[in-house]
């Protein structure tokens, strides 16, 4: 299995989703994608964010929050541009609430791990 990333926007309280259409279901989460060869799992977050929501990200600015399962987890507050979806699979952005996002939209299980990662940033 290839390993991947996800990354996190916050913005005050808030993350940014993303609404993604997969073949089989459609979810809200983070920024993701899987690490090419060659590159390290930061360049592949910032990589990731361009290509589905076409903002930049210094890889100096990401804050990894630790590892799940095949996933390089990371957030920041700081990139340029305003994101919006640039892949057909991306049917739109939200921004949600940090302390109630929307679990059920969400891959099944990110409610068993992602909220103690989220506390640990903001720690």
């Amino acid at each position: 299995m290839r390993n991947a990333i996800l990354c996190f926007l916050k913005e005050g309280d808030s993350l940014l989703l993303l609404k993604t259409k997969y073949p089989d279901k459609t979810v809200l989460n983070g920024i993701s994608g899987y690490i090419d060869e060659g590159e390290t799992a930061r360049e592949a977050a910032c990589r990731e964010a361009n290509e589905e929501v076409g903002i930049e990200i210094n890889p100096g600015d990401l804050y990894q929050l630790g590892t799940h399962d095949i996933f390089t987890v990371f957030i920041t507050e700081h990139w340029s541009g305003e994101p919006n979806p640039q892949e057909e699979s991306i049917l739109e952005t939200n921004w949600y609430p940090a302390d109630s996002l929307p679990y059920e939209q969400m891959h099944p299980g990110n409610q068993s791990w992602l909220p103690q990662m989220l506390e640990s940033y903001e720690s």
